[in-house]
């Protein structure tokens, strides 16, 4: 009786038209709802909104989620990036690295050749120079006897003189 002395005062009316509006409203109830009692109404309207409110929060959490995952997955494409910038450049640095192998290769195989021809010039003069001293050899001074070497070895004195 409280609440509906407080209801009655707050919208101006007197009891009479207060209970008048209280039983318009539940028959307006049951007659829309198919006969169904309000106060089931009520309850439903109780569980519907409890429901309303946890799904309420279900979409606040996963919105939170999907926002946390989108954020990660920003931050790890912009690893990949680093990533696939940093594997590029190697690759370039790896090109560049075969490139002065294959150079550095054909110069030492060159350095070889050159050597190869400096030593075959080298036997060759070898060869030359000792067909000389054999030919200088044999044109140069004649055999001398064991008495002129001993004529020689006693007069090596005067060659001071």
């Amino acid at each position: 009786m409280g609440q509906i002395d407080q209801d009655v005062k707050e919208k101006d009316l007197n009891r009479a038209q207060w209970v008048s509006i209280a039983i318009d409203t539940y028959l307006k109830l049951a007659g829309s709802n198919g006969g169904a009692d309000p106060s089931k109404l009520h309850q439903e309207m109780t569980q519907l909104r409890t429901d309303n409110e946890r799904l309420w929060k279900e979409t606040q959490y996963l919105k939170k989620a999907e926002k946390d995952v989108r954020s990660d997955a920003e931050q790890l494409h912009s690893e990949i990036s680093t990533i696939q910038e940093k594997m590029h450049q190697a690759q370039l640095e790896l090109e560049s690295a075969r490139s002065n192998a294959t150079i550095l290769q054909h110069e030492l195989e060159h350095y070889r050749d050159t050597i190869n021809q400096k030593d075959e010039l080298i036997s060759f003069l070898q060869g030359h120079v000792s067909q000389l001293t054999q030919s200088i050899s044999q044109l140069a001074l004649p055999r001398m006897t064991e008495e002129e070497r001993e004529e020689r070895k006693k007069r090596w004195w005067q060659f001071w003189n």
